[in-house]
């Protein structure tokens, strides 16, 4: 918590953190499930209808995240985002589920990690706006990157970081409310 925490906040670089974080962590299969079962119980119920509304409305929804691919699947599939909308990162586990190592090719495992994924995004839909919401220092950095960022408030609000983002959000209401202002 103490890393994630210092991450989150700038004090502490990602491509230093993200494996500090793995070798005391070492994700194992099972270790990932319970967490899935924690994020799919931690989902604010107005996402479960702002999502799917975006997407009737022609929107692309996708999950990027710094978070596990295994994780993500169950709450892709609460939200209706299919899963090759995910952009997470892989882990490698033994045949028993013991976490084994991971891909260090994979962009996500950098701090710029979400900043190439917009960029690879953007390549592949050159003709459509992208909308990039985060919450973190990082997220805020690739959002430079998007169309439109909008920082999200309603999991942790960051002060330092508030003050320096147009685009508030508190609750996926106001998501919503945002890109239907910023689509017309």
């Amino acid at each position: 918590a103490h890393i994630t925490k210092q991450t989150m906040d700038g004090e502490m670089d990602f491509d230093t953190a993200f494996p500090k974080k793995l070798e005391m962590i070492a994700p194992s299969l099972e270790k990932l499930d319970r967490l899935w079962h924690y994020l799919t119980n931690y989902i604010h119920p107005e996402w479960k209808i702002i999502i799917p509304q975006l997407l009737t409305q022609g929107h692309y929804v996708g999950i990027l995240s710094q978070w596990y691919i295994r994780s993500s699947l169950p709450v892709a599939s609460i939200l209706t985002i299919d899963s090759d909308r995910i952009f997470a990162i892989m882990f490698h586990h033994t045949d028993d589920g013991h976490f084994k190592t991971l891909a260090m090719s994979q962009d996500l495992m950098y701090h710029d990690g979400k900043k190439r994924t917009i960029d690879r995004l953007r390549k592949n839909y050159a003709h459509d706006p992208i909308v990039f919401i985060g919450d973190s220092v990082g997220d805020m950095e690739a959002g430079a990157y998007a169309d439109l960022f909008i920082w999200y408030t309603g999991v942790i609000a960051r002060p330092k970081m508030i003050s320096q983002c147009n685009n508030l959000a508190s609750t996926p209401q106001d998501v919503y409310a945002i890109i239907k202002a910023f689509s017309s």
